[in-house]
């Protein structure tokens, strides 16, 4: 009776390995740098954020109507209340930069949401009613950021993301 021994052959061995060596050579550079994608998503995430407390401020200042309009500009501070602090807007919106003359954040849609010490908040951006939050840690901050913008004389609110810099 002839016994055989139950396992690989070297030849086997030798040629699952090479198999796998060449498939992690196309697979590692496909995941090998995923940074500018992290960056990316990290933006999107903020937009996500910002558009939901956009919301949640339009509804908190309708049900504010002593203190916030949407038919003013908030030239004469128009605001609705958040957790014990002023919230000012422009149109019934929360601003980007806190109260008119201010710019120091306070105030601001910035308080509706959670912004990771990772972004750089620059309000006015041009003399505009631009507000920016760029990616400190991005190649090109000033390309990798996130745009809440105001439109002049209307409720409209653009949130953009810029990520070129990224």
């Amino acid at each position: 009776m002839i016994h055989r021994t139950k396992g690989f052959t070297l030849i086997e061995l030798v040629m699952v390995i090479v198999i796998i060596g060449v498939l992690a050579a196309f697979a590692i550079p496909r995941f090998a740098d995923l940074s500018t994608e992290s960056r990316i998503a990290s933006l999107k995430g903020l937009a996500g954020a910002l558009r939901s407390s956009l919301a949640t401020g339009r509804s908190l200042c309708a049900l504010s109507p002593s203190t916030c309009s949407f038919t003013d500009d908030g030239g004469s501070f128009r605001y609705f209340m958040f957790d014990g602090q002023q919230i000012y807007t422009h149109y019934g919106a929360p601003t980007g930069w806190g109260r008119f003359g201010v710019d120091d954040g306070q105030g601001s849609i910035g308080d509706l949401t959670d912004i990771s010490d990772d972004f750089e908040y620059q309000p006015h951006v041009g003399g505009s009613f631009e507000t920016r939050y760029e990616l400190r840690n991005a190649p090109d901050p000033a390309n990798c950021y996130v745009s809440y913008q105001m439109v002049f004389n209307s409720s409209r609110v653009d949130i953009t993301v810029i990520d070129s810099g990224c």
